[in-house]
C-alpha cells in the first residue's frame, strides 16, 4: 500500500462488434451486426506514485465477449491478454481487463463471426492494446482522490409464475430429460427444467418470490464509478446509465459479483434470439421485460446519493 494518484483516459476502439446477426428472415443468430448497437469508447484508468510518480497500475474498461479464440480447445486469455501484455509494456505497470457491458457485443473477427482462432485473438488482441495505450497517453491530469462506496438492495420485478397445471402441460409436450439428449435437444432441456422447477415452486407450498433482489456494490475513485452487474447485460443500459450518470466516468461491468445470465434491453426481446431465450428459460422465475428501465433507474439512485456524498 502507498500514496497514488489516479488518471483517466478514453479512446475509440473498433475491437467490438454487435453479434445479433440477422438472416434474412428476421431470424436473430450469433455472428455480426453492422448496423447493431456497440460502445467503442475504451477507458484506462491509471494510478502512479505520489512520491516518485513510477506508474503503479492501471485498469482497461471495454465492452465485448472475449470469444475470439472460441473455436479452438486451448485454455487462453483470448484478445484482452495481448491487449493488457502492450499495455503493461509500454506504461510499465501491471495492468487488468475489467469487462463491461458484453450481452450483444463480441469481438470484431475478420471472419465475420464473433468466435474464431487464437490467431485473430492475438491479431485482435493487438489492435485493442494499441487503442489501450492510445487511451492511455491521452491523461492530462493525476489526482489525488477519494474512494467512497454505497451499498443497497436493488429490486427487479419478477414475472409471476405460470400455473402448475400449464408447466405440467409443457413438461408432457417436451418429453423426458433422456429422450432429449438422445434427440440431441440440449436447449430444451433448460426449457424442462425450468418447468419442472417451477412444479416444485407450487409443491414447496413457500410463497411466491416476487421480485429479483441483489446487494449492489457501487465503487467510486474521484470522479470514476464503477457499477458491477451480475448479468451479461445489453448496452442500451449502460449506455443510458453513463448518459444519466452525474460522474464523469462511469463504467459498469458484466459479470461482477455474480453470474445470472443474460439480461437484454426491451427493443431486443422481440426479435428473440439466443441471449433472448436465456433469459426466459434460464432461470425459475424470470424477470419482467422492463427490467432494463429498473436496472437504469435503481442504479442511477445509488449513482446519485454516491456523488452527493463525496
Amino acid at each position: 500500500m502507498r500514496p497514488a494518484l489516479m488518471g483517466v483516459g478514453t479512446a475509440q476502439s473498433d475491437a467490438a462488434a454487435n453479434r445479433r446477426q440477422f438472416k434474412p428472415d428476421g431470424k436473430i443468430v450469433l455472428g455480426q451486426n453492422p448496423w447493431g448497437l456497440r460502445d467503442t469508447t475504451m477507458t484506462v484508468v491509471a494510478f502512479k506514485d505520489v512520491e516518485n510518480g513510477k506508474p503503479l497500475a492501471n485498469l482497461i474498461h471495454y465492452c465485448a465477449h472475449a470469444t475470439a479464440s472460441g473455436c479452438n480447445p486451448e485454455i487462453t486469455r483470448d484478445w484482452p491478454g495481448p491487449m493488457v501484455d502492450i499495455l503493461e509494456r509500454e506504461s510499465g505497470a501491471v495492468t487488468a481487463f475489467f469487462n463491461g457491458s458484453i450481452g450483444e457485443t463480441g469481438p470484431n473477427l475478420p471472419n465475420g463471426r464473433t468466435t474464431g482462432t487464437y490467431k485473430m485473438a492475438l491479431e485482435l488482441g493487438a489492435k485493442a492494446g494499441i487503442d489501450a495505450v492510445r487511451a492511455w497517453r491521452t491523461i492530462k491530469e493525476w489526482r489525488d482522490v477519494p474512494v467512497k462506496i454505497m451499498v443497497d438492495d436493488i429490486k427487479v420485478p419478477y414475472d409471476p409464475l405460470v400455473s402448475r397445471e400449464s408447466a405440467l402441460a409443457e413438461i408432457i409436450k417436451l418429453g423426458t430429460e433422456e429422450q432429449l439428449r438422445s434427440q440431441q435437444h440440449y436447449s430444451k432441456i433448460s426449457e424442462l427444467i425450468r418447468w419442472q422447477n417451477i412444479v416444485s415452486e407450487y409443491e414447496s407450498g413457500a410463497p411466491h418470490k416476487t421480485h429479483y433482489v441483489f446487494h449492489q456494490s457501487i465503487v467510486a475513485l474521484g470522479p470514476v464509478a464503477i457499477v458491477p452487474f451480475q448479468f451479461e447485460m445489453f448496452i442500451d443500459m449502460t449506455l443510458r446509465i453513463r448518459h444519466f450518470s452525474r460522474f464523469a466516468c462511469t463504467l459498469c461491468l458484466s459479470n461482477a459479483n455474480g453470474s445470472m445470465g443474460y439480461l437484454p434491453s426491451q427493443d431486443q426481446i422481440c426479435r428473440g434470439g439466443y441471449e433472448i431465450w436465456c433469459f426466459r428459460y434460464g432461470n425459475t422465475y424470470k424477470m419482467v421485460d422492463a427490467a432494463d428501465n429498473y436496472m437504469v433507474s435503481e442504479n442511477l439512485r445509488l449513482l446519485n446519493k454516491l456523488f452527493d456524498d463525496m
